[in-house]
């Protein structure tokens, strides 16, 4: 018996044993080869909640700040390094294996390097990090290619673009990381040689989910909620400041007063 198939065996005694100290009756369980979801709804949650970074974030009219941290649940085992991503919200939360959408990272010592990289879709698109939060613009259909999925880990909306163009703005919260935490990297996509996400460690670089005490420790943008420096509800629709009408663009979306 190979090394794989004793895993893929352990994985499924493992989500027997979950059920069954749930106290449930094990349901039939799908080998993790064909299994491509867990159910992992946001308990007692009905505002609009996402991935953030490494952690689970809701909104809320109601906090003071707009948004705050809750318990992120992920299956008691792993496939791949990029971890689970839990999409959806509510009840209909499910975590999924980021390992079936994009390659794993290859470091060098402190470099690490994911080839063709998660994007919105399969348009044309033009991606920054900001912050340890994604932000895309484009989407343009590559001429004679029939469109692809939707990435289900980006937010998108049409672009307020000033010189006509009909674009799109599409924002990940939680984009990929070597070790599935944003702190402590600073990323950037390098498209010198194909399209690549290159990570470094980076003890000064300011990230969602940083501790903080007021929105003075956070990046410009996020606030301070739980502890954490969080974004906003994202509402995607600008990529420069000169998108907005009096107002700036921070993380894709037009927030606040210009300064």
């Amino acid at each position: 018996m190979t090394l794989s198939v004793l895993r893929q065996s352990f994985h499924v005694v493992m989500a027997l044993v979950v059920l069954t100290a749930c106290g449930r009756a094990p349901e039939r369980v799908l080998p993790l080869a064909i299994q491509t979801a867990w159910p992992m709804p946001d308990v007692e949650e009905r505002a609009p909640c996402a991935d953030v970074g490494d952690l689970r974030a809701c909104w809320s009219a109601s906090d003071a700040a707009g948004v705050h941290i809750v318990t992120r649940r992920t299956p008691p085992f792993a496939l791949s390094s990029l971890g689970f991503r839990i999409i959806g919200t509510g009840k209909t939360a499910r975590a999924v294996d980021r390992g079936r959408a994009a390659p794993e990272f290859v470091c060098d010592g402190d470099v690490c390097r994911q080839a063709h990289p998660r994007l919105p879709d399969d348009g044309e698109w033009e991606c920054a990090d900001f912050a340890a939060i994604v932000v895309c613009h484009g989407g343009a259909a590559p001429a004679g290619v029939p469109p692809g999925a939707s990435d289900a880990g980006y937010v998108c909306g049409p672009r307020h673009s000033r010189d006509g163009k009909a674009e799109r703005v599409c924002v990940d919260l939680s984009p990929d990381t070597p070790k599935g935490i944003a702190r402590g990297e600073r990323c950037r996509f390098d498209a010198e040689n194909g399209l690549v996400r290159d990570c470094r460690k980076d003890g000064t670089a300011q990230s969602v989910t940083d501790p903080c005490r007021t929105a003075t420790d956070c990046a410009s943008g996020l606030v301070c909620a739980s502890g954490r420096c969080l974004p906003p509800l994202p509402a995607p629709s600008c990529w420069a400041d000169n998108d907005c009408d009096k107002s700036s663009c921070r993380f894709g979306s037009c927030v606040g007063d210009p300064t």
